[in-house]
């Protein structure tokens, strides 16, 4: 079966600042120097910054018509409700935006890096399908903001997205940063890709699961990551288009599997980037490189599938570690009551015999003899 992708020119764009002029040189964004967490992806595109925008961030079309939306069909989601636009933030949004930053630990002076009332918003929910056994589906919210936009040059886009489903879902909060700069006029693009876990809740138990669910997590998010990074190489021309793939997105993502990220293949970066025209060797022979080093990356996964395999095991663990705590608890419990009783039994037979001795004393006292001449009888 052969799918055929849109056209991305043909679909709308949310509504940008004032148009920089393009420069020769590579660009840098505003948050260069300040970026949180850790480098998930780091790669460089030979296609015109303008284009990756427009896939990226369309906005006021048909839901069907959104890049977005043929993505998460290809990973299995289901029920996506997406804002129609992007949105200003008013004063009071501005002000959670920098508080909810600060209490990430994501940006801690946000209004130094951008300027807020040039900052958009979109919020989105989405359902992904996982048939687990600790977890059915993942429900999942999602705030994104436009942090910073200069057309031909750079645009930052900023994530907070917190699930609902898995075990120990509600007590983080993950964010991302999608830095896109251009390399210079006609040199390509470059997307770094930033993650950082944010702990909302702690606890005895959160704090044992702690290092799984960040190590699962980033692996989730590195997979989602490279297939959302394929598909846009596929819908720009970059790559060939995968029948799979594209099956996945038309099918609502049937036949997904569950794989592994390295940390080699979680900051694998492509620092080639394609000067030459469209039609020269050079191009092709990079594109054909670029088309080998995605086709190794999940083309449709589950974004929490390993990380509930790794809990469920974690858990099993925490049980037999419990039950042996409480069988050994029990035996020193047993032995204890045991010497107690023992000890209780030898005290009552030495006061038995004790009363014994002082009755026949008692008894014995009237033949003459001396209170020390009994008790030498007695024993």
């Amino acid at each position: 079966m052969t799918g055929s992708l849109p056209d991305p020119n043909t679909a709308a764009l949310p509504s940008t600042s004032a148009s920089s002029p393009p420069t020769s040189q590579p660009t840098k964004c505003a948050c260069d120097s300040h970026h949180f967490g850790q480098v998930i992806l780091d790669r460089q595109l030979p296609v015109d910054i303008e284009k990756v925008y427009e896939l990226l961030n369309q906005s006021g079309v048909d839901k069907s018509e959104l890049f977005l939306e043929r993505y998460l069909q290809s990973r299995g989601t289901t029920d996506l409700v997406i804002d129609d636009n992007w949105n200003e933030l008013d004063g009071a949004a501005q002000e959670e935006l920098k508080k909810s930053c600060k209490d990430l630990g994501t940006y801690q002076n946000l209004e130094s890096l951008f300027s807020l009332r040039n900052v958009k918003l979109r919020s989105m929910t989405f359902t992904l399908l996982i048939n687990h056994v600790l977890c059915k589906s993942v429900f999942a919210r999602e705030k994104t903001y436009l942090m910073q936009n200069e057309p031909g040059r750079c645009f930052v886009v900023y994530s907070q997205a917190k699930n609902e489903g898995p075990p120990y879902s509600d007590c983080f909060i993950v964010n991302s940063c999608w830095c896109v700069t251009s390399l210079g006029e006609g040199k390509g693009t470059r997307i770094v890709v930033h993650f950082k876990l944010s702990w909302i809740k702690s606890g005895f138990s959160v704090n044992l699961m702690k290092n799984t669910i960040e190590k699962s997590s980033k692996e989730g998010f590195a997979e989602s990551t490279m297939a959302k990074v394929k598909r846009l190489e596929m819908e720009l021309g970059l790559i060939e288009p995968d029948d799979n793939f594209i099956a996945g997105s038309q099918s609502g993502g049937a036949a997904k599997k569950s794989v592994e990220v390295t940390d080699e293949e979680v900051n694998e970066t492509v620092t080639s980037a394609v000067e030459a025209s469209p039609a020269s060797p050079e191009r092709k022979s990079r594109t054909n490189s670029v088309r080998a080093e995605t086709q190794s990356a999940p083309s449709s996964v589950h974004i929490t599938q390993t990380g509930l395999h790794r809990m469920e095991l974690n858990f099993l663990k925490i049980i037999l570690v419990a039950m042996t705590l409480l069988v050994i608890v029990n035996i020193v419990l047993f032995f204890r009551l045991y010497r107690i009783e023992h000890q209780v039994q030898e005290l009552a037979k030495a006061t038995y015999q004790f009363v014994e001795m002082t009755n026949r004393r008692s008894a014995t006292s009237c033949d003459g003899r001396t209170e020390c001449q009994l008790i030498k009888d007695e024993f």
